[in-house]
């Protein structure tokens, strides 16, 4: 995961591990600018949209595996650098702070990864790994978040600070 020199690696060889990151990144913001990071109940839209975003990365992970690798002799190796991921501090919400975490630790093991040195697919392992990651973010969510919220913490609540609005209007590409 952490390269010698401490960094955590931000670049890949592997196009189909730019969209999972992608996807990655885009779903840990979701969670973070959540209406329900911001308290310690988590709404039966945000699981309802959590579903969603493992699904997708269900789907996209099929789909990386159902179709042969290309072969591209002439365009490899092709080095690709991604999206710093999002600076999320800590939410209100320890339910979503913990998936924040699992959803993180499976970009970081997919850009570390064999796989993030071929050009496109994944290495059996490593569809594994990809696989457990998307797991366990369903079994937190449907054996622990869902049945076990909400959690009354009348004097420890608040203790962390707003996540603010998500992006709004025309971005500008940040």
């Amino acid at each position: 995961m952490a390269q010698a020199n401490g960094t955590v690696p931000n670049e890949t060889y592997n196009m189909d591990i730019v969209t999972l990151c992608r996807y990655l990144d885009r779903f840990v913001f979701e969670v973070w600018k959540a209406v329900s990071a911001n308290f310690s109940d988590t709404s039966d839209y945000d699981a309802e949209r959590l579903n969603a975003y493992l699904e997708r990365l269900r789907g996209y992970h099929a789909f990386c595996q159902s179709v042969p690798l290309l072969d591209l002799p002439d365009s490899s190796p092709c080095l690709y650098q991604l999206q710093e991921p999002h600076d999320t501090s800590t939410c209100e919400n320890e339910a979503s702070d913990h998936m924040i975490r699992i959803l993180q630790r499976g970009r970081l093991e997919l850009v570390a990864s064999q796989s993030s040195r071929r050009s496109n697919g994944l290495q059996s392992h490593d569809s594994i790994r990809l696989l457990a990651v998307i797991e366990r973010a369903q079994n937190f969510l449907d054996n622990y978040i869902i049945p076990l919220q909400p959690t009354d913490l009348p004097e420890s609540t608040p203790h962390r600070d707003m996540t603010g609005h998500g992006r709004t209007g025309v971005s500008q590409g940040s």
